[in-house]
């Protein structure tokens, strides 16, 4: 169900969970029963605390029953766009402060966990027992409605008005870009910047700088080229769509006045 925008954004609600690996732990199991503790949904990103590779994010879920899953999202952009990649579904055991995890052999994810610290929203653990490597996996909230996230643009309605007055209507295929990302932080590895811009194949990608006041979208800074310039105004949200109206300039003397259609795809937490 679409919700105006006013009724529904809470921004600072969304579970906010961080690349959370460290060397500076405590090396010891702070307590709790694992195999209590660890039943309901986890969010983690790169649970295997590696430095290259692709970046993976997963929402883990264990059951009473010894059954998990892993919804696995990978960021294959630079930019920390966590896409939707696959599902896993296996087994889970617990053997003293280790939670072992059978998985498909597609599951590139550390089979065993030494937990280190069972708290109520989290669990911090060392992948694989590795020491001194520590990651938090926090427990997982719904995210709410919100302009955060990697959105595909679907269509465009609207007119465009050109410096000699005259009107054209405004169809499918009249901008170059087609995906654009909403960053609720500053985008990883690129300082200054929290979103994306980029085409249909997901390429070409122009770094952006916005802010959000709960109704309107205003980008203050392109890293290169231009964009369109002036002010977007969130008409309604709901889970998995948006509406955008915007009022500007696309070239100087050339007015846009355009509703843009654009489609939630799956990512990591929304974000």
């Amino acid at each position: 169900m679409r919700k105006k925008l006013f009724y529904s954004i809470a921004i600072t609600t969304l579970l906010l969970v961080f690349s959370a690996c460290s060397s500076n732990d405590d090396d010891s199991n702070k307590g709790g029963n694992i195999s209590k503790d660890i039943i309901g949904t986890w969010a983690v990103k790169d649970m295997s605390c590696l430095e290259s590779g692709k970046l993976g994010a997963d929402i883990l879920t264990y059951t009473t029953n010894n059954r998990m899953e892993a919804k696995h999202y990978e960021d294959k952009t630079g930019y920390g766009i966590y896409k939707y990649d696959d599902t896993y579904t296996g087994s889970w055991s617990v053997d003293r402060d280790r939670l072992w995890m059978k998985m498909p052999v597609q599951w590139i994810g550390p089979n065993n966990l030494k937990i280190v610290d069972i708290q109520e929203d989290n669990i911090s653990f060392s992948p694989w027992g590795k020491e001194g490597v520590y990651a938090t996996m926090e427990k997982y909230a719904e995210p709410e409605n919100s302009i955060y996230g990697y959105w595909e643009l679907s269509k465009c309605t609207g007119t465009l008005t050109k410096d000699n007055g005259k009107v054209y209507n405004i169809t499918e295929g009249a901008f170059t870009f087609n995906y654009m990302y909403f960053s609720k932080t500053e985008l990883l590895k690129h300082k200054g910047y929290n979103g994306v811009i980029l085409d249909r194949n997901e390429r070409s990608p122009q770094l952006i700088n916005y802010n959000f006041d709960g109704s309107k979208i205003v980008i203050d800074k392109v890293d290169s080229g231009s964009f369109l310039d002036g002010d977007f105004m969130v008409k309604s949200i709901s889970d998995d769509n948006i509406i955008l109206h915007f009022y500007g300039h696309d070239a100087q003397n050339e007015i846009f006045d355009i509703d843009m259609y654009l489609n939630r795809i799956p990512t990591f937490l929304n974000q």
